[in-house]
């Protein structure tokens, strides 16, 4: 009997927890700077800023998410 698993599922599985990780990692980043920082309820440039950064980011993230799951990033 052969010993650990396959190595598509293995892919796969680290596909998915790439995936959360780094949508955890986005959320958590912007609702702390947001939030806890007040950066979310200021007006002129610094809220600005941050709403670009945060499109950006949020863009970036898409990205990658969508590269990772057609295959283009082999981990």
């Amino acid at each position: 009997m052969e010993r650990g698993w396959d190595p598509e599922v293995t892919r796969y599985l680290k596909k998915i927890m790439s995936s959360i990780s780094y949508g955890l990692l986005w959320l958590m980043t912007f609702v702390g700077l947001g939030m806890y920082k007040g950066l979310a309820y200021e007006s002129g440039w610094t809220g600005i800023l941050f709403y670009a950064g945060m499109g950006i980011a949020f863009f970036l993230l898409i990205r990658f998410l969508y590269l990772t799951w057609r295959g283009e990033f082999k981990k």
